[in-house]
């Protein structure tokens, strides 16, 4: 999984950076069981906004319209859930996820959970531990057919201590 990301380069910078700003504001479905027409409706929409251009080349990704950086956004969700849910089921594994250390809150940010939670779902966990999820609500909404997405979760420092010292290494 690592080496996936690590070669994906650049794109999956561009990718979490633009996750990191605009998660909130995303419809990712729930349902979607395959990235490619996603890609290909965030391709027509590139073609049709930047006609004959190349990204990176003719025009930058923070050039871009909103419409395209939301496509571009809903199809790399996609397609690096699609990933790890597939990493998981071929090493029998029960989880998967890449996770950003945040250290003003002392938490890590999901940005790829390889176990889909809708928003619906989310509540439902707030509301079985309120304590838990109380320092990091951001409603998104309460739809059960979009995933609920930048979930955070406590990591403190003093309980995690080599989760942190690793982190920062990277």
């Amino acid at each position: 999984m690592e080496k996936l990301i690590e070669d994906d380069g650049v794109d999956f910078a561009l990718y979490q950076k633009y996750f990191l700003e605009h998660y909130r504001e995303i419809d990712v479905p729930m349902d979607a069981d395959d990235y490619v027409p996603y890609r290909t409706e965030y391709e027509h929409l590139f073609q049709t906004a930047y006609p004959g251009k190349t990204l990176g080349v003719d025009i930058e990704f923070d050039d871009l319209n909103d419409d395209v950086k939301h496509a571009y956004l809903i199809y790399q969700q996609l397609y690096w859930i699609q990933i790890f849910e597939e990493a998981r089921d071929s090493f029998g594994l029960t989880y998967t996820y890449y996770i950003l250390p945040e250290s003003e809150t002392e938490s890590d940010i999901y940005i790829i959970d390889g176990m889909r939670f809708s928003r619906a779902d989310y509540i439902q966990m707030k509301a079985d531990d309120p304590e838990l999820f109380a320092a990091f609500d951001v409603p998104q909404g309460e739809e059960k057919e979009y995933m609920y997405l930048g979930n955070q979760v406590p990591n403190k420092r003093d309980e995690y201590a080599v989760k942190w010292v690793l982190s920062v290494r990277r």
